[in-house]
């Protein structure tokens, strides 16, 4: 019987010049183990994105973490941050330079045992069919 649960906070920041706009997120990942026994599990993690203009989602950074959630705990961990830059549009006298970058669209995390998928949870349902089945 599976005793483990994942919550998770999207946490970070955007700063915005006159040229790019910035994204920072990080992940902070609760993690509930409401059985008897303590569980060593593997957290993987990714945010996704899309290219600007574009429609296509993608994992831009993803990671895992090795934790052994003590029983009847939460034990909280934090993933690696993720950063994307976009650069504006700029009209010049010869022409407009179109806008280039990424951006960040959402975050998954998968908990694994023993190559098994205890849990998981993604900001979007869709985001899963990018990293497949035990990726």
């Amino acid at each position: 019987m599976n005793s483990m649960s994942v919550t998770v906070e999207s946490q970070g920041e955007a700063t915005f010049t006159k040229t790019n706009e910035t994204q920072k997120r990080f992940l902070q990942i609760h993690l509930t183990n409401g059985g008897s026994e303590d569980q060593p599990v593997t957290v993987k993690y990714y945010f996704f994105g899309r290219d600007i203009g574009g429609k296509e989602t993608m994992v831009l950074r993803d990671g895992k973490l090795d934790v052994t959630v003590k029983s009847h705990w939460t034990e909280t961990v934090k993933s690696e941050p993720a950063s994307e830059v976009v650069t504006k549009a700029v009209r010049g006298k010869t022409g407009t330079t179109p806008a280039k970058g990424k951006r960040i669209v959402g975050y998954g995390v998968r908990v694994l045992q023993n190559g098994n998928v205890l849990t998981d949870y993604f900001s979007e349902p869709s985001l899963k069919d990018n990293v497949g089945g035990d990726r």
